[in-house]
């Protein structure tokens, strides 16, 4: 995730490694920085309107073919409201009043986060491609990156 007028991140450096999932052992990942990024979203698919979500304790992987984020880890995290999902193009966040506040698109069989500015975004994937993502973080990991 590059910075620009849009995106803003605060990172930290850190030198530790995160393991893999105990149901799916493939390996582990390389953690340079844990830390918050504030991404300028597209509130709707057929709007302009802007708004921002707020992500805490974001780990940057730098060998991570692309960027990921958890909607449902709104605890931690600002504006991203409620999660439901017009599922055939993508899901969307809600705050308590029903106003919308980000809406990502089918990507590769992801949701990609619709950036204001960007709307198609950049990506290493591949087209016709279908990927997941996953990280399985353990308490001591947790400790590790101080999170």
């Amino acid at each position: 995730m590059g910075t620009s007028k849009r995106s803003r991140r605060t990172l930290r450096n850190v030198d530790a490694t995160t393991g893999c999932s105990p149901a799916a052992p493939i390996g582990s990942s390389k953690v340079t920085g844990v830390g918050t990024v504030e991404l300028e979203v597209r509130k709707k698919a057929d709007s302009l309107e802007t708004g921002q979500v707020i992500l805490r304790n974001a780990l940057h992987v730098p060998s991570a073919i692309c960027s990921g984020f958890n909607p449902a880890m709104i605890q931690i995290n600002e504006g991203l409201g409620n999660i439901t999902g017009g599922w055939s193009t993508g899901c969307q966040g809600f705050d308590r009043e029903g106003h919308q506040l980000w809406h990502g698109r089918f990507f590769c069989g992801l949701v990609r986060l619709v950036l204001a500015g960007n709307p198609q975004g950049e990506s290493e994937l591949k087209l016709g491609e279908v990927y997941s993502l996953s990280m399985f973080i353990s308490g001591a990991e947790k400790a590790a990156f101080g999170i």
